[in-house]
C-alpha cells in the first residue's frame, strides 16, 4: 500500500443521477485540478495562497477567483494556523466582509460539555475552542434534549448568534476571531483583514493589502454508481473519505451545488468480513450515519454496498446498493 504521507491524490464526490436524454451520469458540475499531497488521517480540505501584493479587498476577490477559487474562508482554528503559516506576519485580506441583512448563523459546535461557569457569550465561544472544539450546535429536537439534560434547565449558551458578514465564496462558516472591540465604524469598514496576532479587525475594503486566496480539493461530479471510483482513479482523484467533522462541513458546503438527494462517498462495506471502510484503506472511525443504517447486518445480495450523504439538512449517511 501507498504510504499515506506519499500519496499524491484529490479528492472526489460523485453525484448520483442520470442524464434525461442519454440515461449516463457524466455530466460534469464542478471542476477543480488542485492536487495536494495528502495524509488519510489529517486531510486538509484547502490549499492556502499567500499572495504577497497589496490590493483592495475587491481587487484581492478577483484575482483569487480569476486564479484559484476564492478568497479564503476561515473555519476554524486549525484553518487560522494554518493561514497564518503561510503569511510571513503580515496584515493580509480574508474572505469575510459585511451585507445588509442580518442572518442567525451556528458557532459550529457538537453537544458534549456542560460548563458550570459564567461567561459572556464570547468568553463561553472562546473557552470552548481552546478546551473543546466549540459552543454546541442544535441540529434536531433530540440534541436539544439532551442538552437540556446536561444543564438541568438552567439556562446556559448555545452556539446561535447573529450577524450580518458573509465570506466571500458564500460558504457558511460561522467561525469568527475579532479582536478586542472589533467590529467598529459600521458602514464605514466593511471587509475583514488578518492581523499579524491572528485576531481579526475590520477595514475599509479600498484599504491595500496583501491577501489569502484558497484552491478547494473537493469537487463534484455527475456520475452513477458503477464505475465511480474507477472513473475517479482514471483522473488521478479518488472519492472523498469523510474522517471528522471537518472534512463532513467541507462536503456539507460542495453540495450546495448538487440537484440531486444523494451524493457517493468513499465508503465501501466488506461482505467477507462484515465492516465498512474508507477506499484509502483506513477503517471507518467517524461515522454520520442516518438512523437504521451502517450499524447493522448489511444485506450483500444484490453484490456490495456503499455509502452515500445525504442532501436534507442533517446531511447524514445512508447505505444503498453499490450497483446503483
Amino acid at each position: 500500500m501507498v504510504s499515506p504521507q506519499a500519496y499524491k491524490a484529490k479528492l472526489m464526490l460523485i453525484e448520483i443521477g442520470e442524464d434525461p436524454l442519454t440515461g449516463r451520469n457524466t455530466t460534469p458540475i464542478r471542476v477543480s485540478h488542485v492536487s495536494a499531497v495528502l495524509s488519510f488521517s489529517e486531510c486538509s480540505l484547502r490549499q492556502y495562497h499567500f499572495v504577497n501584493r497589496v490590493m483592495s479587498w475587491g481587487e484581492a476577490q478577483r484575482y483569487c477567483r480569476e486564479n484559484h477559487t476564492d478568497l479564503t474562508t476561515v473555519n476554524n482554528m486549525i484553518d487560522l494556523k494554518n493561514i497564518m503559516n503561510t503569511v510571513n506576519n503580515q496584515t493580509v485580506w480574508i474572505g469575510l466582509h459585511k451585507m445588509n441583512n442580518i442572518t442567525w448563523r451556528w458557532s459550529l459546535g457538537d453537544p458534549a460539555f456542560y460548563i458550570d461557569e459564567h461567561k459572556t457569550w464570547h468568553q463561553a465561544q472562546s473557552y470552548c475552542r481552546e478546551n473543546h472544539t466549540d459552543l454546541a450546535s442544535v441540529r434536531n429536537i433530540t440534541e436539544n434534549e439532551k442538552i437540556r439534560n446536561l444543564t438541568k434547565n438552567h439556562k446556559a449558551w448555545i452556539g446561535l448568534f447573529r450577524d450580518s458578514w458573509v465570506w466571500s465564496d458564500n460558504s457558511s462558516s460561522s467561525f469568527r476571531n475579532w479582536n478586542i472591540d472589533e467590529p467598529n465604524f459600521p458602514g464605514v469598514e466593511n471587509c475583514t483583514s488578518l492581523t499579524t496576532k491572528g485576531t481579526w479587525i475590520n477595514s475599509k475594503c479600498e484599504d491595500k493589502f496583501p491577501f489569502v486566496c484558497h484552491n478547494d480539493k473537493l469537487v463534484l461530479f455527475r456520475e452513477n454508481g458503477t464505475g465511480a471510483l474507477e472513473h475517479c482513479r482514471s483522473i488521478q482523484m479518488d472519492l472523498v473519505c469523510v474522517e471528522s467533522e471537518e472534512i463532513q462541513r467541507g462536503v456539507m458546503n460542495v453540495m450546495k451545488d448538487t440537484s440531486t438527494s444523494e451524493v457517493w462517498l468513499g465508503l465501501r462495506h466488506s461482505c467477507v468480513v462484515g465492516i465498512w471502510f474508507w477506499v484509502s484503506g483506513e477503517i471507518m472511525c467517524y461515522q454520520k450515519w442516518a438512523e437504521g443504517n451502517g450499524t447493522g447486518e448489511e444485506d450483500c445480495s444484490d453484490g456490495g454496498r456503499a455509502a452515500a450523504i445525504q442532501t436534507g439538512p442533517d446531511h447524514t449517511w445512508i447505505s444503498l446498493p453499490g450497483s446503483r
